[in-house]
């Protein structure tokens, strides 16, 4: 039902919309147009009594106006129609349809009536249709409610505000609505014995005015709830509608509720004596299951092979497993005696503080204390456990002891041969470029050409053997970064002409973007050389990955707390699959035997070890085939 309110509302919104299309594209409509308009395309009926074409007539042009059309007039406090009196401009009613039954209207000035002149200057500024509140139709003996739709017509069509609307209006075609009919053809469906329908004006909350029906209905306080409100705006006015139950309606629904009542109770009562009769046994079954629970986490606990201690909020260990008297050499008895810092010494300053604010799990590689005094190397892991309002902590322990042996074996490996690999390759290195810069004389071009490429390759040796020097260094922090505050704009300068000979050989060009004065003045604390690698692994995979005759730009911004510096090509770009392994160690784009860019991949993992060492972060974004951008951030320095 409301939705056929609002449907027929906007009808004859959309009828008005239609005619003030015709005046939009038309330049002149004369009476009779308009007249075969309203008779074709116009239905009258259902509340619709009228339309007219109101034009606006400034007080200059009044006596032409008049002597075409009509005297311009004004009703009398007696509501008889008279020459209106001298106004800056009016609105007067120019066409009207039915005019038979309405000619009486034509010269009316719609402006002369405050509540509709309010109206017409609100459609005029906002450009739409705006209808008035419930008022008395002109020539209308029965008094019956009805309202006055307005919609604009402007001299043009590209409007931009408020003042050029003003200045461009031409009139407005208006619909005349009696309410009462409106509604009563779109209730026509529905049965009038069964419901109330009443809609009020609430456009002004504290003048509240009736649109159709009475304000209050008429029934039961326990049928209150029953009543649905809904609200609408129609023309820039807040309509409510409510749809109630008459008491016919009520008298044919009454409610059952007291047999449902009767009825689950009954059924209520049976199924509550069949449940207490299920829960006894259930009870037993949980009993049994929660032993049977208990004896197989107990075996796990037993038979695991890490060590697994719970410790409470104090520290002292609750239980333990066969595995942690292994470990720590102590009878398993013994166990509940203990603290969990007679175990790890290391937790003794703070277990008590983390303890009170241990929310999540973290891992850590500490030094435990066997029962004979010596120290073993484990890698303990601390899970808080919230049980009855106690919070239990379960401490799962791994024996580290062969773990640190290999990694020390692996340290003193890599630093073995790279030892053995470094000194050879110096000499060899240091051979080639005697031989290649003319020290022994003139060459022979096959000589020359094998020397080259022995000298080359010579070279990607070095840098191997440098490049795992540093991620070794680096992943275990035996590499020591000498940081100092240096202005980064210079050190960015010294890196592009480090790189111009490597860019000439693939025939890019590096540019250097000259930053903004905050940027270019901006510092921060790093190790130089550090600094420089890093701007050189970046510039180097840009130009690698680059077209010929690119373009690599490196460009430095930043803002209150940290500087970004980007590093940005126009080549092939990455796949989006390969962003999880970018920056992992001997990762490549293209790791085949014939692919043809050279590198390590160790690149990019060396300058993120770096730059997080620095206190920065690096990442990168990419679109395949047109290039890819790598930035990095470090903490500002004041």
């Amino acid at each position: 039902m409301s939705g056929a309110v609002d449907g027929r509302l906007s009808s004859v919104v959309h009828t008005l919309a239609s005619l003030q299309g015709l005046y939009a594209a038309s330049e002149e409509v004369t009476r009779a147009e308009f007249s075969r308009y309203i008779d074709q395309v116009i239905v009258r009926d259902n509340g619709v009594s009228g339309f007219t074409w109101s034009q606006r007539v400034l007080h200059k042009n009044r006596a032409a106006y008049e002597d075409a059309y009509s005297y311009i007039k004004e009703q009398d406090s007696l509501g008889a129609f008279d020459r209106a009196p001298e106004r800056t401009e009016y609105i007067a009613i120019t066409y009207v349809e039915p005019w038979q039954k309405n000619a009486l209207m034509l010269g009316f000035n719609d402006a002369s009536e405050s509540v509709r002149q309010e109206v017409l200057i609100h459609a005029r500024d906002i450009g739409h249709f705006a209808m008035t509140p419930p008022l008395h139709i002109l020539l209308d003996d029965t008094f019956a409610s009805g309202v006055v739709m307005y919609y604009p017509v402007y001299e043009r069509t590209s409007i931009n505000n408020t003042l050029e609307r003003r200045e461009a209006l031409i009139g407005y075609v208006t619909a005349i609505v009696r309410t009462n009919d409106l509604i009563a053809s779109v209730l026509a469906p529905f049965s009038a014995d069964d419901y109330q329908l009443n809609i009020v004006d609430v456009t002004d909350p504290a003048k509240e005015q009736i649109f159709y029906g009475k304000k209050l209905f008429e029934i039961p306080d326990y049928a209150r709830d029953l009543v649905l409100q809904q609200e609408m705006t129609v023309g820039g006015r807040k309509l409510l509608i409510s749809v109630g139950p008459t008491e016919k309606f009520l008298s044919e629904h009454v409610s059952l509720q007291c047999w449902f009542v009767l009825a689950g109770g009954l059924l209520f009562c049976s199924l509550l004596g069949g449940f207490l009769l299920l829960i006894s046994g259930r009870t037993q079954h949980i009993s049994n299951l929660v032993d049977q629970r208990t004896k197989e986490l107990a075996a796990i606990l037993e038979n695991a092979v890490e060590s697994i201690l719970v410790v409470d909020e104090q520290g002292f260990i609750e239980k333990a497993n066969p595995a942690a008297a292994h470990l720590f050499k102590y009878p398993l008895a013994q166990f509940s005696t203990l603290n969990i810092t007679d175990l790890v010494p290391a937790l003794r300053v703070d277990f008590k503080v983390q303890s009170d604010k241990a929310t999540t799990s973290y891992l850590r590689e500490m030094v435990g204390r066997c029962s004979d005094g010596s120290d073993r190397d484990i890698e303990l892991s601390v899970s808080p456990v919230a049980i009855h309002e106690r919070k239990l902590f379960t401490f799962i322990i791994h024996d580290a002891t062969a773990k640190r042996k290999v990694e020390r074996l692996k340290s003193e490996f890599i630093s073995t041969v790279s030892h053995e690999l470094r000194t050879p390759l110096t000499s060899i290195k240091g051979a080639l470029s005697i031989v290649l810069n003319g020290g022994l004389g003139d060459l022979a071009d096959k000589i020359r050409d094998l020397l080259v490429i022995a000298n080359n390759n010579a070279g990607r040796l070095a840098r191997l053997v440098n490049d795992i020097l540093d991620i070794d260094k680096l992943a275990f922090g035996d590499a020591v970064l000498n940081l100092k505050l240096s202005p980064i704009y210079p050190l960015l300068q010294q890196s592009v002409e480090q790189n111009q000979g490597y860019s000439a050989r693939y025939g890019v060009h590096v540019a250097l973007e000259v930053p903004d004065s905050a940027a270019l003045s901006c510092t921060a604390n790093v190790d130089i050389d550090r600094f420089l690698q890093v701007m050189a692994n970046l510039l180097s995979n840009a130009i690698k990955f680059s077209y010929l005759e690119g373009v690599v730009r490196v460009k430095l911004t930043c803002d209150e707390r940290e500087l970004t510096i980007s590093v940005i090509d126009e080549g092939q770009g990455i796949a989006e699959d390969f962003r999880a392994r970018m920056f992992q160690r001997f990762a490549q784009v293209d790791s085949s035997d014939t692919r043809r860019r050279d590198g390590t991949g160790l690149g990019l993992s060396i300058t993120k070890a770096i730059i997080e060492r620095m206190g920065g972060k690096i990442d990168y974004l990419s679109q395949p085939g047109k290039g890819s951008t790598f930035y990095f951030t470090l903490p500002l320095a004041r």
